[in-house]
Protein backbone atom coordinates (compact mmCIF):
# COMPACT_ATOMS: atom_id res chain seq x y z
CA UNK A 1 0.00 0.00 0.00
CA UNK A 2 1.37 3.33 -1.21
CA UNK A 3 2.34 5.51 1.84
CA UNK A 4 0.32 9.17 2.31
CA UNK A 5 1.97 11.88 1.28
CA UNK A 6 2.89 14.63 3.38
CA UNK A 7 0.27 17.66 4.40
CA UNK A 8 2.92 20.21 2.60
CA UNK A 9 0.32 23.13 3.22
CA UNK A 10 0.43 21.90 7.50
CA UNK A 11 4.32 22.18 7.14
CA UNK A 12 4.46 25.27 5.02
CA UNK A 13 1.99 27.10 7.77
CA UNK A 14 4.05 25.74 10.48
CA UNK A 15 6.97 27.19 8.87
CA UNK A 16 5.70 30.75 8.57
CA UNK A 17 4.57 30.57 12.60
CA UNK A 18 8.14 30.01 13.31
CA UNK A 19 9.47 32.58 11.19
CA UNK A 20 6.69 34.50 12.32
CA UNK A 21 7.74 33.84 16.13
CA UNK A 22 11.05 33.83 15.43
CA UNK A 23 10.69 37.86 13.82
CA UNK A 24 8.58 38.77 17.11
CA UNK A 25 10.94 37.45 19.25
CA UNK A 26 13.78 39.57 17.32
CA UNK A 27 11.63 42.65 17.06
CA UNK A 28 11.16 42.68 20.80
CA UNK A 29 14.81 42.12 21.39
CA UNK A 30 15.63 45.24 19.52
CA UNK A 31 12.86 47.39 21.34
CA UNK A 32 14.05 45.83 24.87
CA UNK A 33 17.24 47.01 24.08
CA UNK A 34 16.67 50.53 23.02
CA UNK A 35 14.76 50.90 26.24
CA UNK A 36 17.97 49.71 27.68
CA UNK A 37 19.87 51.85 26.14
CA UNK A 38 17.81 55.15 26.60
CA UNK A 39 17.53 54.00 29.71
CA UNK A 40 20.77 54.02 31.01
CA UNK A 41 21.60 57.22 29.17
CA UNK A 42 19.04 59.02 31.30
CA UNK A 43 20.72 57.91 34.03
CA UNK A 44 23.92 59.32 32.79
CA UNK A 45 22.46 62.72 31.89
CA UNK A 46 20.43 62.86 35.35
CA UNK A 47 23.81 62.08 37.22
CA UNK A 48 25.53 64.83 35.17
CA UNK A 49 22.87 67.70 36.07
CA UNK A 50 23.75 67.49 40.14
CA UNK A 51 25.71 64.58 41.84
CA UNK A 52 23.56 65.04 44.85
CA UNK A 53 20.70 63.97 42.74
CA UNK A 54 19.77 60.40 44.35
CA UNK A 55 17.75 57.54 42.97
CA UNK A 56 16.14 54.20 43.75
CA UNK A 57 16.16 50.83 40.94
CA UNK A 58 14.64 47.96 41.11
CA UNK A 59 15.19 45.00 38.70
CA UNK A 60 13.58 45.34 35.38
CA UNK A 61 11.54 42.87 33.21
CA UNK A 62 14.73 41.07 32.20
CA UNK A 63 16.47 40.78 35.43
CA UNK A 64 13.00 39.50 36.72
CA UNK A 65 13.22 36.24 34.84
CA UNK A 66 16.43 34.95 36.97
CA UNK A 67 16.37 33.57 40.37
CA UNK A 68 17.40 35.88 42.98
CA UNK A 69 20.13 34.25 43.86
CA UNK A 70 21.36 34.51 40.13
CA UNK A 71 20.80 38.12 40.40
CA UNK A 72 23.21 38.44 43.66
CA UNK A 73 26.03 35.97 41.46
CA UNK A 74 25.78 38.61 38.32
CA UNK A 75 25.88 41.64 40.30
CA UNK A 76 28.94 40.22 42.11
CA UNK A 77 30.76 39.00 39.00
CA UNK A 78 30.20 41.69 36.52
CA UNK A 79 29.37 44.49 39.11
CA UNK A 80 26.09 46.61 40.16
CA UNK A 81 27.25 49.55 36.83
CA UNK A 82 27.02 46.68 34.17
CA UNK A 83 23.76 45.80 35.28
CA UNK A 84 22.07 49.14 35.93
CA UNK A 85 20.94 49.64 32.51
CA UNK A 86 18.96 46.46 33.29
CA UNK A 87 17.02 47.80 36.08
CA UNK A 88 13.95 50.48 36.47
CA UNK A 89 14.07 53.50 38.37
CA UNK A 90 11.11 53.85 40.50
CA UNK A 91 12.38 57.13 43.31
CA UNK A 92 13.97 59.91 42.14
CA UNK A 93 15.66 62.58 45.08
CA UNK A 94 16.24 65.58 43.29
CA UNK A 95 15.82 67.96 46.54
CA UNK A 96 17.24 71.05 46.63
CA UNK A 97 19.67 70.42 43.47
CA UNK A 98 20.38 71.87 40.50
CA UNK A 99 17.65 70.43 38.31
CA UNK A 100 15.51 73.00 36.01
CA UNK A 101 12.68 72.75 33.84
CA UNK A 102 15.13 72.12 30.82
CA UNK A 103 15.98 69.01 32.56
CA UNK A 104 12.88 67.26 33.32
CA UNK A 105 12.03 66.06 29.66
CA UNK A 106 15.05 63.21 30.70
CA UNK A 107 11.90 62.09 32.88
CA UNK A 108 10.36 59.95 30.39
CA UNK A 109 12.69 57.80 29.79
CA UNK A 110 11.48 56.23 33.52
CA UNK A 111 7.89 55.13 32.59
CA UNK A 112 7.71 52.57 36.04
CA UNK A 113 8.94 55.90 38.52
CA UNK A 114 7.06 55.89 41.49
CA UNK A 115 8.35 58.92 43.60
CA UNK A 116 9.76 61.88 42.49
CA UNK A 117 11.19 64.25 45.23
CA UNK A 118 11.91 67.85 43.33
CA UNK A 119 11.39 69.99 46.86
CA UNK A 120 13.98 73.34 46.97
CA UNK A 121 14.64 73.84 43.13
CA UNK A 122 14.08 76.06 40.60
CA UNK A 123 11.45 74.07 38.64
CA UNK A 124 8.19 75.92 37.67
CA UNK A 125 4.80 75.09 35.48
CA UNK A 126 6.62 74.77 32.23
CA UNK A 127 8.60 71.85 33.68
CA UNK A 128 5.49 70.23 35.04
CA UNK A 129 4.73 69.34 31.60
CA UNK A 130 6.94 66.38 31.18
CA UNK A 131 5.42 64.76 34.43
CA UNK A 132 2.09 64.00 32.47
CA UNK A 133 3.39 60.64 30.83
CA UNK A 134 4.89 59.12 34.27
CA UNK A 135 1.26 57.10 34.62
CA UNK A 136 2.93 54.87 37.65
CA UNK A 137 4.04 58.13 39.92
CA UNK A 138 2.27 57.72 43.70
CA UNK A 139 4.37 60.94 44.78
CA UNK A 140 5.54 64.06 44.05
CA UNK A 141 7.37 66.75 46.30
CA UNK A 142 6.74 70.26 44.81
CA UNK A 143 7.59 72.41 47.66
CA UNK A 144 9.30 75.61 47.86
CA UNK A 145 9.36 75.61 43.81
CA UNK A 146 7.53 78.23 41.37
CA UNK A 147 4.77 75.29 41.09
CA UNK A 148 1.35 77.75 40.48
CA UNK A 149 -1.88 76.64 39.62
CA UNK A 150 -0.97 77.10 36.09
CA UNK A 151 0.92 73.49 36.55
CA UNK A 152 -1.61 71.15 38.65
CA UNK A 153 -3.27 70.76 35.51
CA UNK A 154 -0.77 68.70 34.44
CA UNK A 155 -0.55 66.05 37.31
CA UNK A 156 -4.98 65.26 36.57
CA UNK A 157 -4.10 62.47 34.71
CA UNK A 158 -1.65 60.63 37.25
CA UNK A 159 -4.38 58.29 38.49
CA UNK A 160 -1.85 56.47 40.67
CA UNK A 161 -0.74 59.28 42.59
CA UNK A 162 -1.36 59.31 46.35
CA UNK A 163 1.03 61.81 47.75
CA UNK A 164 1.32 65.85 46.90
CA UNK A 165 3.37 68.11 49.00
CA UNK A 166 2.84 71.37 47.69
CA UNK A 167 3.75 73.30 50.80
CA UNK A 168 5.59 77.30 49.78
CA UNK A 169 4.15 77.06 46.64
CA UNK A 170 2.23 80.17 44.59
CA UNK A 171 -1.58 77.50 44.84
CA UNK A 172 -4.73 79.30 45.54
CA UNK A 173 -8.11 78.34 45.32
CA UNK A 174 -8.17 77.98 41.81
CA UNK A 175 -5.33 75.28 41.98
CA UNK A 176 -7.28 73.10 44.31
CA UNK A 177 -10.11 72.83 41.66
CA UNK A 178 -7.64 71.01 39.42
CA UNK A 179 -6.83 68.55 42.03
CA UNK A 180 -10.36 67.26 42.97
CA UNK A 181 -9.94 64.95 39.94
CA UNK A 182 -6.91 63.06 41.54
CA UNK A 183 -9.49 60.95 43.76
CA UNK A 184 -6.63 58.71 44.37
CA UNK A 185 -5.01 61.75 46.44
CA UNK A 186 -4.16 59.91 50.52
CA UNK A 187 -1.50 62.68 51.22
CA UNK A 188 -2.00 66.53 50.64
CA UNK A 189 0.49 69.01 51.87
CA UNK A 190 -0.93 72.62 51.45
CA UNK A 191 1.27 74.32 54.15
CA UNK A 192 2.11 78.17 53.63
CA UNK A 193 -0.04 78.27 50.08
CA UNK A 194 -2.67 80.67 49.25
CA UNK A 195 -5.37 78.48 49.77
CA UNK A 196 -8.66 80.07 51.48
CA UNK A 197 -11.97 78.37 52.37
CA UNK A 198 -13.61 78.33 48.90
CA UNK A 199 -10.79 76.58 47.76
CA UNK A 200 -11.99 73.40 50.82
CA UNK A 201 -14.90 72.98 48.49
CA UNK A 202 -13.11 70.90 45.89
CA UNK A 203 -11.66 68.94 48.70
CA UNK A 204 -15.11 67.11 49.22
CA UNK A 205 -14.25 64.64 46.68
CA UNK A 206 -11.35 63.47 47.75
CA UNK A 207 -12.77 60.97 49.93
CA UNK A 208 -9.25 58.90 50.36
CA UNK A 209 -7.63 61.52 51.70
CA UNK A 210 -5.55 60.69 55.48
CA UNK A 211 -3.09 63.05 55.80
CA UNK A 212 -3.81 67.42 55.51
CA UNK A 213 -1.84 69.89 56.15
CA UNK A 214 -3.18 73.86 56.36
CA UNK A 215 -0.60 74.98 58.63
CA UNK A 216 -0.37 79.20 57.88
CA UNK A 217 -3.25 79.08 55.40
CA UNK A 218 -6.45 81.25 55.58
CA UNK A 219 -8.54 78.75 56.43
CA UNK A 220 -11.34 79.68 58.83
CA UNK A 221 -14.39 78.04 60.79
CA UNK A 222 -16.03 78.53 57.59
CA UNK A 223 -13.65 76.35 55.61
CA UNK A 224 -13.54 73.31 58.48
CA UNK A 225 -17.43 72.71 57.13
CA UNK A 226 -16.22 71.63 53.79
CA UNK A 227 -13.99 69.32 55.72
CA UNK A 228 -16.52 67.31 57.40
CA UNK A 229 -16.57 64.54 55.23
CA UNK A 230 -13.22 63.85 54.93
CA UNK A 231 -13.75 61.07 57.50
CA UNK A 232 -10.58 58.94 56.73
CA UNK A 233 -8.66 61.97 57.84
CA UNK A 234 -5.70 60.54 60.26
CA UNK A 235 -3.65 63.89 60.34
CA UNK A 236 -4.80 66.96 60.25
CA UNK A 237 -2.88 70.22 60.74
CA UNK A 238 -4.37 73.76 61.12
CA UNK A 239 -1.60 75.36 62.65
CA UNK A 240 -1.40 79.05 62.31
CA UNK A 241 -4.54 79.76 60.85
CA UNK A 242 -7.30 82.25 62.06
CA UNK A 243 -9.40 79.24 63.29
CA UNK A 244 -11.75 79.46 66.55
CA UNK A 245 -14.20 77.22 68.92
CA UNK A 246 -16.99 76.92 66.28
CA UNK A 247 -14.79 75.29 63.39
CA UNK A 248 -14.00 72.58 65.67
CA UNK A 249 -17.53 70.87 65.82
CA UNK A 250 -16.73 70.05 61.67
CA UNK A 251 -14.26 67.42 63.09
CA UNK A 252 -16.64 65.66 64.97
CA UNK A 253 -17.23 62.71 62.67
CA UNK A 254 -13.42 62.61 62.27
CA UNK A 255 -13.48 59.29 64.14
CA UNK A 256 -9.94 58.14 62.13
CA UNK A 257 -8.34 61.46 63.35
CA UNK A 258 -5.17 60.47 65.50
CA UNK A 259 -2.88 64.06 64.89
CA UNK A 260 -4.31 66.91 65.05
CA UNK A 261 -2.08 70.32 65.13
CA UNK A 262 -4.15 73.66 66.62
CA UNK A 263 -0.87 75.30 67.90
CA UNK A 264 -0.86 79.10 67.23
CA UNK A 265 -5.22 79.03 66.79
CA UNK A 266 -7.72 81.31 68.89
CA UNK A 267 -9.12 77.69 70.32
CA UNK A 268 -10.27 77.78 74.01
CA UNK A 269 -11.89 75.94 76.20
CA UNK A 270 -15.10 76.33 74.32
CA UNK A 271 -13.37 74.93 71.19
CA UNK A 272 -12.45 71.36 72.80
CA UNK A 273 -16.02 70.71 74.21
CA UNK A 274 -16.44 68.85 70.06
CA UNK A 275 -13.22 66.70 70.87
CA UNK A 276 -14.32 64.02 73.03
CA UNK A 277 -15.77 61.90 70.15
CA UNK A 278 -12.54 61.38 68.25
CA UNK A 279 -12.02 58.55 70.52
CA UNK A 280 -8.92 57.33 68.64
CA UNK A 281 -6.59 60.70 69.00
CA UNK A 282 -3.11 60.26 69.81
CA UNK A 283 -1.52 63.32 69.31
CA UNK A 284 -2.87 67.23 70.51
CA UNK A 285 -1.37 70.47 70.29
CA UNK A 286 -2.60 73.51 71.38
CA UNK A 287 0.71 75.68 71.95
CA UNK A 288 -0.07 79.02 72.27
CA UNK A 289 -3.97 78.61 72.10
CA UNK A 290 -6.63 80.38 74.22
CA UNK A 291 -7.15 77.12 76.88
CA UNK A 292 -7.39 76.98 80.46
CA UNK A 293 -7.53 74.31 83.41
CA UNK A 294 -11.27 74.04 82.49
CA UNK A 295 -10.91 73.05 79.19
CA UNK A 296 -8.92 70.43 80.12
CA UNK A 297 -11.96 68.53 81.37
CA UNK A 298 -12.71 67.63 77.78
CA UNK A 299 -10.03 65.89 77.23
CA UNK A 300 -10.95 63.60 80.17
CA UNK A 301 -12.26 60.82 77.64
CA UNK A 302 -9.18 60.90 75.14
CA UNK A 303 -8.36 57.54 76.45
CA UNK A 304 -5.66 56.75 73.25
CA UNK A 305 -4.19 60.47 73.33
CA UNK A 306 -0.09 59.70 73.79
CA UNK A 307 1.22 63.30 73.18
CA UNK A 308 -0.35 66.70 74.44
CA UNK A 309 1.52 69.89 73.90
CA UNK A 310 -0.23 72.40 75.94
CA UNK A 311 3.23 74.80 75.91
CA UNK A 312 2.67 78.90 76.38
CA UNK A 313 -1.34 78.57 78.01
CA UNK A 314 -2.81 79.57 80.79
CA UNK A 315 -3.04 76.18 82.37
CA UNK A 316 -1.99 75.63 85.81
CA UNK A 317 -0.81 72.75 88.51
CA UNK A 318 -4.89 72.90 89.22
CA UNK A 319 -5.86 71.78 85.51
CA UNK A 320 -3.22 68.30 85.68
CA UNK A 321 -5.68 66.67 87.62
CA UNK A 322 -8.16 66.21 84.08
CA UNK A 323 -5.64 64.20 82.76
CA UNK A 324 -4.40 61.43 85.37
CA UNK A 325 -6.98 58.75 83.92
CA UNK A 326 -5.10 59.28 80.21
CA UNK A 327 -3.16 55.86 81.01
CA UNK A 328 -1.41 56.11 77.75
CA UNK A 329 0.15 59.42 77.98
CA UNK A 330 3.52 59.78 77.66
CA UNK A 331 4.46 62.79 76.31
CA UNK A 332 3.35 66.45 78.07
CA UNK A 333 4.75 69.44 77.02
CA UNK A 334 4.28 72.01 79.52
CA UNK A 335 7.10 75.11 78.67
CA UNK A 336 5.63 78.58 78.80
CA UNK A 337 2.42 77.54 81.08
CA UNK A 338 2.23 77.78 85.42
CA UNK A 339 2.54 74.28 85.58
CA UNK A 340 5.42 73.62 88.17
CA UNK A 341 7.44 70.63 88.78
CA UNK A 342 5.94 69.28 91.77
CA UNK A 343 2.52 69.51 89.91
CA UNK A 344 4.06 66.93 87.46
CA UNK A 345 5.55 64.56 90.04
CA UNK A 346 2.15 64.15 91.30
CA UNK A 347 0.73 63.63 87.71
CA UNK A 348 3.61 60.89 87.48
CA UNK A 349 2.00 58.92 90.10
CA UNK A 350 -1.56 58.20 88.37
CA UNK A 351 0.61 58.03 85.04
CA UNK A 352 4.24 56.59 85.46
CA UNK A 353 4.44 56.01 81.82
CA UNK A 354 4.97 59.29 81.45
CA UNK A 355 8.44 60.63 79.84
CA UNK A 356 11.06 62.65 82.08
Amino acid sequence: MAQPEPNQKRVSRFRWVWRGGGLTVVLWLVVYSTLVFMNDRALQKLEAIDESIQYRTSPGMLLKLLPLRWRYHLSETVGYQRLRPFEIVTEINANSSRITDNNLDLLSAFKDLEVLDLAETRISDAGLVHLQGLANLEEINLSETATTDAGLIYLQKLKQLERLYLVGTGISDKGLAQLKQVDSLEFLGLANTQVSDAGLVHLQELTKLGYLDLTDTKITDTGLFHLRGLTNIITLFLEKTPISNNGLIHLKEMKNLFWLNLDDTQVGDAGLVHLPGLKGLGQLYLDNTQITDAGLVHLQGLSQLEWLNIENTQVTDAGLKHLKGLSKLQYLQYDGTQITEAGIDQLRESLPGLSE
